[in-house]
């Protein structure tokens, strides 16, 4: 198993200001890395915005792949609330956004404090501007269109409880 911190996350690093963030230019990253993994196909899984990111690799790349799993991932970022996710980094910070937001991601009522804790800190020590600037690069973008080209077997995830993963949006995304 190989874990990817995509670029400008995580141990990766980090563009300067101005860097041309798309959703092509994280999925050429994995082909790129797979190419100097020496890996000619792999099962691939994305969550969140990394299963976004996995949807344009297979659509871009389907011969690099056997099988994608995606979690709780969006296909469309055309609701208001993602904009205001950015002008929530700008004036509460990363660590902030990712306070306010953490719910999106973990229930806490049903994982351990620590974790959601650890996983905040961790979003929290992200660069302000890469995550402006890769928020941005999403909004507006919808995927519909492309996830017709996706030709692996997919699993599609989600938790049952997250109204903005609701059971319609999941099922639109499968069709």
């Amino acid at each position: 198993m190989v874990r990817l911190d995509a670029r400008g996350f995580g141990r990766s690093t980090v563009p300067p200001p101005g860097y041309p963030w798309s959703l092509g230019g994280f999925a050429r990253d994995i082909g790129l890395l797979l190419d100097h993994l020496g890996l000619d196909k792999v099962h691939l899984v994305g969550e969140t915005v990394g299963g976004t990111i996995a949807m344009r690799f297979a659509a871009d790349y389907p011969d690099r792949l056997r099988s994608l799993t995606l979690c709780s991932s969006r296909f469309r970022f055309t609701e208001p609330f993602h904009s205001e996710f950015a002008r929530k980094v700008e004036k509460e910070g990363v660590l902030g956004w990712a306070r306010s937001t953490m719910a999106r991601r973990l229930d806490s009522s049903q994982v351990d404090p620590g974790l959601v804790s650890w996983y905040t800190s961790e979003m929290g020590k992200s660069s302000k501007h890469v995550v402006l600037e890769a928020l941005m690069a999403l909004v507006g973008h919808d995927l519909s269109d492309m996830l017709r080209q996706i030709s692996v077997p997919t699993l599609i995830l989600s938790a049952e409880n997250r109204s903005d993963y609701s059971a319609d949006y999941m099922r639109e995304m499968h069709e």
